[in-house]
């Protein structure tokens, strides 16, 4: 299958495999790094003990779902830095600012 990972997504993976304690989830996360990297099939069940079947499978699923394909908690582990910062917009000086709400203009 064709590497579809974004940069974020690949970083989030690596240190998923890196914290998490469930070898399923490591097991998924390798999957689609491996794959990333541009291995067959063949070769990432061979390297993950796993049959190329349950390799198909969890490429599948994430072409369809996503990140979505792991537990919120995993993913909650290896959220970035950026990913945790509040957003912040920047208004002209004339406005008040109430939480993410612009409340009005100041003349």
């Amino acid at each position: 299958m064709e590497p579809t990972l974004s940069e974020q997504e690949e970083t989030q993976l690596t240190r998923l495999i890196e914290v998490e304690s469930n070898a399923a989830i490591i097991r998924r996360a390798n999957i689609l790094l491996l794959d990333h990297q541009g291995l067959s099939l063949e070769d990432i069940a061979t390297q993950l003990d796993l049959s190329v079947r349950t390799v198909k499978y969890w490429l599948g699923q994430y072409q369809k779902k996503g990140m979505k394909i792991f537990p919120d908690a995993s993913l909650a582990l290896v959220s970035t830095e950026a990913d945790r910062m509040p957003r912040i917009e920047i208004h002209s000086r004339n406005e008040r600012l109430y939480g993410n709400r612009v409340l009005d203009a100041v003349c």
